[in-house]
């Protein structure tokens, strides 16, 4: 509820911001369908976590909308998003957000989750705490790839290295993940 409060405070010309709200809510959800089909009981936290794993951006779109500009143009240009942010920030969107969850005394597995996995083969979740930040990542990731498609063919390849990497959260195929996108 909140969020879509928030969602209706955001004036018509800051698209970007109602951008990255509205794709972590539904990162929230693909997040809560795929917690559940592993484990019912911690679904509700995957939501929340997913919703907030891309706190630092939120705050860096509405606080500091010139260097997001900035950063969106060095990634335009081909450089890592990372990078960029390290270059325009001098510290990555990630630990921003974690920074300032901290101080605003969220939950540790909030925090946990803001946390970007390593690139490549993940393995399988082994604890409660795993799955979250796999799950987070795994519908982030997601969302971002579908609002980064650049074209038809690049993106299928982008799937199937996407499904590569998270074979072990969550197997699936382009259409299911067509699937759960648009049930999101």
């Amino acid at each position: 509820c909140n969020g879509l409060l928030l969602f209706k405070q955001v004036d018509d010309k800051n698209s970007d911001l109602k951008d990255v709200l509205v794709a972590s809510f539904v990162a929230g959800l693909i997040a809560r369908h795929i917690t559940a089909l592993k484990t019912k009981r911690l679904a509700e936290e995957a939501f929340i976590c997913a919703l907030f794993h891309n706190l630092g951006n939120h705050l860096l779109v509405f606080y500091l909308p010139d260097e997001y500009e900035e950063i969106k143009d060095l990634v335009k240009e081909g450089e890592k998003i990372q990078k960029a942010e390290r270059k325009i920030l001098s510290t990555t969107t990630a630990s921003l957000g974690m920074a300032i969850a901290e101080k605003w005394n969220f939950p540790e597995t909030i925090i946990t989750c803001m946390r970007r996995l390593p690139q490549g083969l993940l393995e399988r979740p082994k604890s409660d705490e795993n799955i979250l930040c796999h799950a987070a990542n795994f519908a982030n990731e997601l969302c971002e790839l579908i609002r980064s498609n650049s074209g038809h063919i690049r993106l299928l390849v982008k799937i199937s290295d996407f499904n590569n990497r998270h074979q072990h959260l969550f197997k699936s195929d382009a259409n299911e993940l067509a699937q759960l996108v648009a049930a999101a």
